[in-house]
């Protein structure tokens, strides 16, 4: 780190003294590498032209209020057990609050995180902050932070697989290419279990969503070099295939039948699931898989206006239970990293049962990450979702910093926020009846719906 981010940093929480300095750059060096280098890049803005600088007000108060903490409960010492809780605090507060600026047309030069909430609440417990959710609340051209406890996921522990059936089964990823890598996961671990799944299907938008390797997003959807073309814009794909965005696809296909459909919100997904399905042939059960739990979020209305849209995941959820003739399933994996504050409501009215994996099926998941290049070395193979749950397979719970390649977490157009919170339930695997899971899904939203009118 650089000599004017660590002497900002040091005014900031007004550390004088060398020897307290040093421990500062001993404590600094110890972090996740993206949490010095949202630091580093943070602490040397000045706000002056183009460049938004962004303050952390009451820093000072939180530093002190989380040092007399440790103090008071015989910590051998407080300074660096307070390092190690506010800096990673404070990245994720400029994390955050660089995301929401991203939003605004117009930036200002300054913008102020007012932190005097998160001061007060510290001083009970300054470890609540690697276990608790980060809000920011808009002031105007500034910011107001508060922490919440994290919505816990009941499940049952099992580790019986649930009974899938005994025919041909197919899996697919509903929302993206990250879906696409975990549901193939499934259908690896599924061919462990016995059961016949080969086939993969990968749903994307015809717009990419996310950063390719040169920044771009918001491009037309591209296929170069598919095995075949089933269909209008549906590619049965090869290790060698390639397309825009960040092309994930042919990671499995070195191991499955991978098919992907580009879906262009016209209504004709159907008729594109149904055509790889009959591709496929013979098929019994179809399995929707969903990561971090997106999928679960109700539809919002305000004032008539609906401020919360079906996405992708939603979208295919529908699709999938309108097809007939074959069994229809719901798979989660990893949830938590985006699911909604009802999530555990949900699954529990779809009658969701929970799968732990047990020591060899998680050696297995992670050594097929490890083998697709997929556990966060390689930056153009990487999603948060998959380094989310490889962190929870690992045995992490709390505030994560994942290793996202930086310059996405830097990137001022559309920053990635590296931080999730795990909880226990993010290891495993929920599984429910499709219909089951979106009649719970649409069940909460008439509730919500009905409470806002």
């Amino acid at each position: 780190m650089n000599d004017k981010a660590i002497n900002n940093l040091c005014n900031m929480l007004k550390i004088r003294e060398n020897k307290e300095v040093q421990m500062v750059l001993q404590i600094l060096h110890s972090q996740e590498p993206n949490v010095i280098a949202i630091l580093e890049e943070e602490l040397i803005e000045s706000g002056i032209g183009d460049n938004n600088e962004i303050l952390l007000d009451s820093a000072y108060e939180v530093m002190t209020n989380v040092i007399t903490y440790f103090k008071s409960n015989n910590s051998e010492n407080p300074i660096v057990d307070g390092l190690n809780i506010v800096l990673p605090t404070f990245a994720r507060i400029y994390s955050l609050t660089r995301a929401n600026l991203a939003k605004k047309s117009n930036m200002p030069n300054v913008t102020t995180v007012i932190m005097s909430d998160i001061a007060k609440k510290v001083k009970d417990n300054p470890r609540e902050l690697t276990v608790s959710n980060i809000e920011l609340q808009s002031i105007g051209n500034n910011f107001k932070a508060t922490i919440s406890p994290v919505n816990q996921i009941n499940m049952v522990k099992s580790n019986d697989f649930p009974v899938i059936g005994a025919g041909k089964t197919a899996v697919i990823g509903m929302g993206g290419g990250s879906d696409c890598i975990q549901a193939s996961i499934l259908a690896k671990i599924l061919q462990q279990k016995g059961i016949q799944c080969s086939d993969v299907i990968s749903i994307r938008t015809n717009k990419t969503t996310s950063q390719d390797t040169k920044g771009k997003m918001g491009e037309e959807r591209t296929v170069q070099n598919p095995l075949r073309i089933v269909d209008d814009d549906t590619y049965l794909i090869s290790s060698e295939t390639t397309g825009s965005g960040r092309f994930l696809e042919n990671i499995p296909a070195k191991d499955l039948n991978v098919y992907l459909i580009i879906d262009r919100e016209d209504g004709n997904l159907k008729h594109k699931i149904e055509k790889v399905l009959e591709d496929i042939g013979e098929g019994e059960t179809l399995i929707g898989v969903d990561t971090g739990g997106d999928v679960l979020y109700p539809l919002i209305e305000r004032s008539n206006q609906s401020i919360s849209t079906p996405d992708q995941d939603r979208r295919v959820l529908e699709t999938i239970n309108s097809i007939q003739g074959i069994n229809k399933k719901c798979c989660i994996v990893g949830i938590g990293i985006d699911s909604p504050d009802c999530a555990d409501i949900i699954l529990q009215n779809a009658n969701a049962s929970y799968f732990e994996p047990d020591k060899e099926t998680k050696k297995f998941i992670l050594d097929t990450y490890t083998m697709w290049d997929m556990n966060g070395d390689n930056e153009k193979r990487f999603g948060k979702t998959p380094l989310s749950w490889q962190q929870a397979l690992k045995g992490r719970t709390g505030v994560v910093c994942l290793n996202i390649p930086t310059r996405y977490v830097l990137d001022r157009k559309n920053p990635w926020i590296p931080f999730v919170n795990i909880q226990s339930a993010t290891s495993g695997m929920f599984f429910m009846d499709a219909k089951k899971c979106l009649d719970a899904i649409k069940q909460q939203e008439k509730q919500i719906n009905s409470v806002g009118k």
